[in-house]
């Protein structure tokens, strides 16, 4: 199989060629561009390369994997929370509608919005996901590669792309097909890790949101904003729903960072015999986070964007 398309020779925001090493990580190489500062994966590995070794099984069990979007358990819930919350801040502006999720895993997105009267559309890289979607909620899921699965032009007045683009092989191809498949008026929403933030800039190469084998693209407000202007979108507003007090203390990298010795056993015992005492430190450093660090410091910078743009209307 091959693992990789082609090495970058220009970027895929700006088009310049003036490319230079950022960082090693994990066996893959990460770029700077020098014109916009766009950071990514350099090269770019296949999509059926990530299909297959990549968005597999391990990848959703939140104790073997990442636990990006686990299938039962605290990841569950912590995803039907934060739908609540886009979803409320998007019936604000919008009554429901068609909603796309590009990148919906399991289907937890989609099932708490079609509980809220949306008409619901899901597109998933993972068999294994996209399987558990279909079964569990009986949701319309098309399996593949969102470049490349048949959608309809002009259909869906939302498209949710949360914790998506930093994983396509081309955002820029990416957000196009995007303003393509919105109905003019429509609404993208955008979640992505902040390359920029302070947890970012501390930890360096120890950042845990630095994966470049999931992770090809790293934006910063700037470069997001240039990406949605250049795809033809209009830019509604962008916010910071995290600030990073987990990633910055209470992560591998962080433990690392400050000089602790963290191995695979170290990850395992936590993730085991220590479940419980992790999943309570987070707790209370996601609590003090919300409650603390964004209304002081989030108008301005945090561990997550989130952009909201919209389609011009003909």
């Amino acid at each position: 199989m091959v693992k990789y398309e082609q090495t970058n020779v220009a970027c895929d925001l700006c088009g310049s060629t003036r490319i230079s090493e950022y960082l090693s990580k994990d066996g893959y190489d990460v770029a700077k561009c020098g014109e916009c500062g766009l950071i990514f994966v350099d090269p770019i590995p296949d999509s059926e390369f990530l299909a297959a070794e990549v968005y597999n099984e391990g990848y959703f069990n939140a104790e073997k994997g990442y636990g990006i979007e686990s299938i039962s358990g605290k990841s569950r819930e912590e995803a039907y929370k934060r739908a609540a919350r886009i979803f409320g801040e998007i019936e604000k502006l919008r009554k429901p509608g068609r909603v796309l999720d590009v990148g919906c895993a399991a289907g937890f997105f989609l099932d708490a919005a079609r509980k809220r009267g949306w008409t619901t559309t899901g597109v998933e890289i993972s068999e294994f996901a996209a399987r558990r979607a279909r079964e569990n909620f009986g949701l319309d899921v098309v399996n593949g590669d969102f470049m490349s699965v048949e959608l309809p032009e002009e259909r869906f007045d939302l498209i949710l792309m949360m914790d998506v683009v930093e994983h396509l092989t081309s955002p820029s191809k990416g957000l196009r097909r995007v303003a393509s498949l919105l109905a003019p008026g429509g609404i993208v929403v955008i979640e992505t890790p902040n390359i920029g933030a302070p947890s970012a800039r501390v930890l360096g190469a120890a950042w845990g949101l630095l994966t470049p084998e999931h992770h090809l693209f790293y934006f910063t407000p700037e470069t997001l904003g240039m990406l949605i202007a250049k795809t033809g979108l209009k830019l509604e507003g962008m916010t910071f729903p995290r600030w990073g007090l987990t990633d910055m203390f209470f992560t591998a990298g962080s433990l690392k960072k400050a000089g602790l010795k963290v191995n695979e056993n170290t990850k395992n015992l936590f993730r085991t015999n220590l479940k419980g005492l992790r999943d309570a430190v987070r707790s209370v450093s996601d609590f003090a986070d919300a409650a603390v660090m964004v209304p002081l410091f989030g108008k301005t910078n945090g561990v997550t964007i989130k952009a909201v743009a919209v389609k011009k209307e003909s």
